[in-house]
């Protein structure tokens, strides 16, 4: 499979995982809105995640992909299998002592992320009971990260791609059986339990899709070998610097949980939006790159590896700028038509609209985040990574601290998106100095091709939001259609505009990205 074929593959799976991410989303704001429950059930959610990040799809995939795609390059298929197996074995022997330890230690771990609500009792055991029961979902999402790894060696990014809709269903499923029958009093609980559920059905869907790959993996007496001693050398700084990235989540939790109560739900709903196209460009682009850099770095092929990257860079810029106009400039229609109404009340969509065009301001760099992380991580450096991170991450604590001050729960989206660009400064000159790579000549032309087609698209966006909100846009139905019409106009435009300027040269991507003749297994 070519690189351009893998990451329209990803950005596929992306797009229908968030179509029902955000039915699921629409659905939770209508029955929770932005109230206690809510926000209870955003904290016992990322507590998983955030581990999840750390300990599975974060620094041990990033960690592993490499080093199997090496060994099944130098050594063979039977010592890549037995690495896989070793490293699943070690995996459970930590997650399920964590898991445990995670719900026995539930209280006092959200007394730390949580602080704000000490001086609320109900809502702190509201928040306990909610994250010891989706707790365990970290053991089975963090296996799914890893047997998604395995696939995306294998070339094979349907099957992991996918898995997140399984996930989306499930909430879906817990959110209409709640309403029918009548228990929203216990929406909290059944949807903490539907999460892992959502873990169970992901990890066994993978596990049926090696299977018809063929591809081996099993769980064996744990030892720590030669090539498992690699693995923890590249995992230990890839675990310091995602535990960092993590940590900024937990300190914007805590920072948050002082603030009014839905402040929390405000950032939840326009994360959510923000990372709509950072999930289908960066980490789409991000998951389709990395076995690609790896593979042409272990053939030594540097002059390929880099023009895999400078390619990236290119395309990802092209599709993020215009969604990261749209969401600076149109967050309030946005957010109106998505979910004001039911529980979602007006104030609560104007705080959430001011805190996604404050998230957007980052969303390009975001993305140039992935692509640059991707050169380190391609090279078995996960170390500069975490210095810049770590250093990055005290920045934005800093600025969200003295911003809350000003314009409160914003302040936090705001600190977010601004210290991106400081990272990617960082990231670019690092790249450059251990592996010179850089963004040449010929695509800051392009780039500068791009900001000229997207400063029309800023002036075309001012005048149709104009236009729209003379609609009745909290209609549902009216608001999905004028949303619709709007985006699909300045989508067409901007592609009439990018084929006239000849920005994007089709056939000079299929050159660079063309499909090999053997696939890798």
């Amino acid at each position: 499979m070519s690189l351009a074929r893998a990451f329209s593959v990803v950005s596929f799976n992306t797009v229908i995982s968030r179509i029902f991410g955000f039915i699921r989303d629409i659905l939770m704001a209508g029955i929770l809105g932005a109230s206690v429950v809510s926000d209870a059930f955003f904290i016992a959610l990322k507590l998983p995640n955030i581990f999840r990040r750390i300990f599975g799809e974060g620094a041990l995939s990033i960690a592993f992909l490499p080093l199997y795609t090496e060994f099944q390059t130098s050594e063979g298929k039977e010592e890549a299998s037995e690495f896989a197996s070793l490293t699943l074995s070690n995996l459970l022997l930590i997650l399920i002592p964590l898991t445990l330890i995670g719900i026995f230690l539930m209280p006092y771990l959200l007394k730390v992320i949580a602080p704000g609500y000490l001086d609320d009792p109900i809502q702190q055991e509201r928040t306990v009971l909610f994250a010891r029961l989706a707790f365990p979902y970290l053991l089975f999402i963090s296996i799914t990260a890893l047997f998604g790894s395995l696939l995306n060696a294998h070339k094979n990014f349907v099957a992991f791609s996918f898995a997140p809709v399984l996930f989306n269903l499930t909430l879906i499923g817990a959110l209409l059986l709640t309403y029918f029958f009548d228990i929203k009093g216990m929406i909290g609980e059944i949807l903490s339990l539907s999460v892992v559920i959502s873990g169970i059905l992901q990890c066994g869907f993978l596990y049926v899709w090696l299977r018809i790959e063929k591809i081996q993996i099993q769980i064996i007496r744990p030892k720590i070998t030669l090539k498992i001693k690699r693995l923890i050398k590249l995992v230990i700084p890839g675990i310091i610097g995602f535990g960092t990235a993590q940590g900024q989540i937990f300190v914007d939790v805590i920072i948050a949980s002082f603030l009014p109560y839905g402040s929390i739900s405000y950032l939840y709903y326009a994360d959510r939006l923000n990372q709509l196209p950072l999930a289908i460009i960066g980490i789409a682009m991000s998951t389709a790159l990395l076995p690609y850099l790896s593979k042409a770095i272990a053939n030594k092929n540097v002059k390929q590896a880099k023009l895999y990257f400078a390619k990236s860079v290119e395309v990802s810029l092209l599709l993020v700028l215009p969604a990261a106009i749209a969401l600076i400039m149109i967050p309030d229609m946005i957010i109106t038509v998505l979910f004001q109404r039911g529980a979602f009340s007006a104030d609560a969509a104007i705080a959430t609209s001011q805190a996604l065009a404050a998230y957007a301001i980052g969303l390009p760099a975001y993305i140039l985040i992935k692509c640059y992380s991707n050169v380190f991580y391609a090279h078995q450096n996960t170390k500069t990574p975490v210095i810049i991170t770590f250093c990055v991450m005290l920045l934005s604590i800093g600025l969200s601290i003295i911003l809350i001050q000003y314009i409160a729960h914003v302040g936090i989206a705001l600190a977010t998106g601004l210290t991106a660009w400081i990272s990617v400064r960082f990231l670019a000159f690092y790249a450059y100095k251990k592996y010179r790579y850089k963004i040449e000549k010929a695509s800051w032309i392009q780039i500068f091709k791009l900001l000229l087609v997207n400063g029309i698209i800023v002036g075309l966006l001012y005048l149709f939001k104009n236009i729209a909100m003379q609609f009745e846009i909290t209609n549902l139905m009216v608001g999905i259609l004028v949303l619709s019409i709007l985006i699909l106009s300045i989508i067409l435009i901007y592609t009439m505009m990018i084929v006239s300027f000849k920005i994007f040269d089709m056939n000079e991507l299929k050159v660079i990205f063309k499909k090999k003749k053997k696939r890798v297994k």
